[in-house]
């Protein structure tokens, strides 16, 4: 098989007709943009603040596993004790990341023991559902998008009710950070079947979580649990089992207000944008006219 690839050359650019808006038009334009960027850059600021406080605060925020590729392990210790014959998962790196955790002066313990997994399964009862999978995450903050879907058109893998709160975590390539928490009401909403869906169960804080598990430590350590090899897919199991550090509740606080702040700059970011694109277009049909 094969297939034409369609190009656009930059002097096609050159001969596009724009149209030409009034300066004041334009001056509103700007300025909407401007404080969209001010905004996305403020968020951006106040979540690499919420990081870098948690790292600081579990002794992570320079920590550099080892690179070292080999491991020695007796067939106990392996295969007998936990199933896996496959090298990747012994890497000595990932016994340093747990260890790390383990020892975490105040203790540590399970995403289990603190979150509980939704497993709502939607019934399909409704014409339309708004739908959200993997792809639909952003990687860079943890905003997601959502579309609304005719129920014929929903995937199969379209199953999970979810809803404010619930905590997302890729389950397919765990290592990008596609995690996001659901922060809006949205009615009939459900996810992919490739997220591990979570509910906060304890004090533990979701934001915590969250930016514990878009660290490049934890990116990084989900990986000793894939299946896969061009493309790694890890268990529900593998997230609910995973190791956290305990961390204080005031320090735990200061974090969530931080994400909390994050989110909602990043949204106003994305609400002057539309606003912005939605302008134009309104003029251009009127201009048209």
């Amino acid at each position: 098989m094969t297939g034409n690839q369609t190009n656009f050359s930059p002097a096609k650019f050159r001969e596009i007709n724009i149209p030409v808006f009034a300066k004041s038009f334009i001056d509103k334009i700007d300025d909407l943009y401007s404080k969209s960027f001010q905004n996305l850059t403020q968020s951006q600021t106040l979540y690499r603040q919420a990081e870098e406080l948690l790292l600081e605060t579990i002794g992570l925020k320079d920590f550099q596993p080892s690179q070292t590729g080999t491991n020695i392990k007796s067939f106990k210790e392996s295969f007998l004790a936990t199933g896996r014959l496959d090298a990747e998962y012994y890497q000595p790196k990932y016994e340093e990341i747990e260890n790390k955790i383990k020892t975490f002066q105040t203790g540590y313990s399970l995403i289990k023991e603190h979150f509980k997994q939704n497993k709502q399964i939607v019934d399909r009862s409704k014409k339309q559902y708004y739908y959200t999978e993997i792809g639909d995450i952003n990687i860079g903050n943890g905003s997601f998008a959502y579309n609304l879907i005719n129920i014929d058109d929903l995937p199969d893998n379209a199953k999970i009710k979810s809803e404010k709160n619930d905590i997302l975590i890729s389950k397919v390539r765990p290592n990008r950070g596609a995690v996001a928490i659901i922060n809006e009401d949205i009615q009939d909403f459900i996810v992919s079947g490739a997220f591990t869906v979570l509910k906060e169960n304890s004090d533990y804080k979701k934001e915590t979580l969250f930016v514990l598990l878009k660290t490049n430590v934890y990116k990084e350590w989900l990986l000793k649990y894939n299946v896969g090899t061009s493309y790694p897919v890890i268990k529900d199991d593998d997230i609910l089992n995973l190791p956290i550090p305990m961390i204080d509740g005031k320090i735990q606080q200061q974090i969530s207000e931080l994400v909390e702040k994050s989110f909602y700059l990043c949204g106003e970011s994305k609400r002057l944008l539309d606003e912005a694109k939605d302008m134009v277009e309104k003029e251009i049909e009127r201009i048209n006219i």
